[in-house]
């Protein structure tokens, strides 16, 4: 009757202190989480956790990792054939979208096509209606001059207008407000730059007209804490078990 009762007392404080932790855990993050938009996102580079950049391995590290979104760069081979890389592919050694795509499909997470090229963007909206992955990817790397091909090739494609900022006018309101009507104007969900131009100011002007701010590419811890006292939408990064782990322990 003795050893009964031990294992049913073991047993309780067992859940008991699975239930302490899981109440700990969920504090924890409520509190470290409130001064982040809702919503807020971590994308985990190419190559991250250690990978090869624009590999299949990428994508699985960046899912394990615990990231929301995982980034592949969109080139395409003389055929037409969209592929994983960042430079313009020479021969055909490289992953293909098809693949990244039936990956992606039973995968916990989004993906950013950093587009490289537009040579065959209708090819990108046409494989993620197969793979049925449309509502989970969006582009980056869409510069000014890629945003008509991006917009009659892949309407149905969110996107986010890469923006170089000047640092030196970052806080400057008439300077904010030319760069949010920038992206408005060409129908973007929001700004993609890099991490160095941004300021809270910056953030604080998007986010009052309804569009996102995503920043690139936070690898040192130091980066990575500039990074979140922006409070930006997304924060990328080639280390983002690291990012979260900052996180939890700040």
């Amino acid at each position: 009757m003795r050893i009964k009762k031990l294992i049913l007392l073991t047993g309780c404080a067992t859940a008991l202190a699975a239930a302490v932790v899981y109440t700990i855990n969920h504090k924890v993050k409520k509190e470290l989480y409130t001064d982040l938009p809702e919503g807020f996102t971590i994308t985990a580079h190419t190559g991250c956790e250690g990978t090869e950049d624009n590999t299949l391995e990428s994508i699985r590290a960046g899912a394990s990792a615990g990231a929301d979104i995982v980034e592949i760069d969109l080139q395409f081979l003389a055929d037409g054939t969209p592929v994983l890389c960042h430079n313009e592919p020479k021969g055909k050694n490289y992953p293909t979208l098809d693949s990244a795509f039936e990956l992606l499909k039973d995968l916990p997470v989004k993906m950013n096509v950093d587009v490289k090229s537009v040579a065959n963007i209708s090819e990108v909206k046409r494989l993620a209606e197969k793979h049925g992955v449309l509502d989970r990817i969006f582009f980056t790397g869409v510069e000014e001059e890629k945003v008509k091909a991006v917009k009659n090739g892949a309407p149905d494609i969110a996107y986010f207008l890469n923006v170089g900022v000047d640092k030196k006018k970052n806080t400057d309101k008439e300077y904010l407000d030319s760069l949010v009507k920038k992206v408005k104007d060409c129908g973007a969900v929001g700004i993609n730059m890099n991490h160095k131009g941004c300021s809270k100011a910056l953030v604080e002007a998007f986010r009052k007209e309804g569009r996102l701010v995503s920043l690139w590419t936070a690898n040192s811890k130091r980066a990575m804490k500039r990074c979140l006292s922006f409070e930006p939408d997304n924060i990328t990064t080639r280390k983002p078990s690291e990012l979260l782990q900052l996180m939890a322990n700040v």
